[in-house]
C-alpha cells in the first residue's frame, strides 16, 4: 500500500465537504472506508452507537463510507453519532482518516483470514483498528499492539473494546504510534519493492 499525496488544498476543500455533511472533527472520530457487502458486520457498531445515545454521549461520531448492498438498511439507522456518505474519493478518505483516531474492520463472526488490505490503508494512516478478524490478523494486533480485538457474537464486546480507545486517548495515541511504525517497516509498497530487489539481486549475484 502507498499512501496518497493529497496537497494541503485538496485536503482542506475535502475537510469543507465532510463538514457539511455532518462531519464534527472536535469529536472523536471511529472511521471505515469500503464496500458495504455481506463480509461485513456493522450490528454491534449500530449498537454501540445506540448505547452512546442513551448515555447522552456526543463525543464519538462513526463514519461509515461506502457503497454496496447493505448501505440502505445501515443508513435508515443514521443520526448525527453515524454518517453514512456513500462513496468517497481519495482525498475525502484522506480527509476523513486524518481526522480519525480509530478505523473499523468489522468482519462477520468468525472470519479467518490473512491480513486484510484495510489494515494497511488505516496503519498508513497511524490509526489503531477495531478487528473482529481472527487468524493472523488478531495475531498482528495483540504482537504490536496496534488496535483491539473483539468477539462480535458476544453482546457489548465491541463496546468495550471502542471504550478502551476512546476512554485512554494516550493508549489510542501509542497504538497509532506502533501501527504507522509497523506500516513503515512492513508494509509500505517502496519499501518491500526495494527489498524485494535486494533479495533479486542476491539471487543473481550468488
Amino acid at each position: 500500500y502507498t499512501r496518497a499525496v493529497i496537497t494541503a488544498r485538496v485536503r482542506e476543500d475535502a475537510l469543507a465537504w465532510w463538514r457539511q455533511r455532518g462531519l464534527r472533527t472536535h469529536a472523536k472520530i471511529i472511521s471505515f472506508a469500503g464496500t458495504l457487502g455481506v463480509s461485513f458486520d456493522f450490528a454491534p457498531v449500530l449498537a454501540a452507537a445506540r448505547r452512546l445515545r442513551s448515555e447522552g454521549r456526543d463525543d464519538i461520531q462513526f463514519v461509515i463510507a461506502g457503497d454496496g448492498d447493505a448501505r440502505e438498511a445501515l443508513a435508515r439507522g443514521g443520526d448525527d453519532l453515524m454518517l453514512f456518505p456513500g462513496w468517497i474519493d481519495m482525498p475525502k478518505i484522506d480527509a476523513l482518516l486524518s481526522h480519525s483516531v480509530a478505523a473499523l474492520a468489522p468482519y462477520i463472526p468468525g472470519t479467518t483470514m490473512s491480513l486484510p488490505n484495510k489494515f494497511f490503508e488505516y496503519f498508513a494512516y497511524g490509526l489503531p483498528v477495531l478487528s473482529s478478524c481472527s487468524g493472523e490478523s488478531a495475531a498482528l494486533i495483540a504482537e504490536h499492539e496496534v488496535g483491539v480485538q473483539y468477539d462480535p457474537s458476544r453482546s457489548g464486546d465491541f463496546y468495550d473494546a471502542l471504550s478502551r480507545i476512546t476512554d485512554d486517548p494516550d493508549r489510542a495515541r501509542t497504538m497509532g504510534s506502533a501501527a504507522a511504525a509497523l506500516f513503515a517497516a512492513r508494509f509500505e509498497q517502496a519499501g518491500l519493492f526495494e527489498d524485494m530487489e535486494r533479495r533479486l539481486l542476491d539471487v543473481v549475484g550468488s
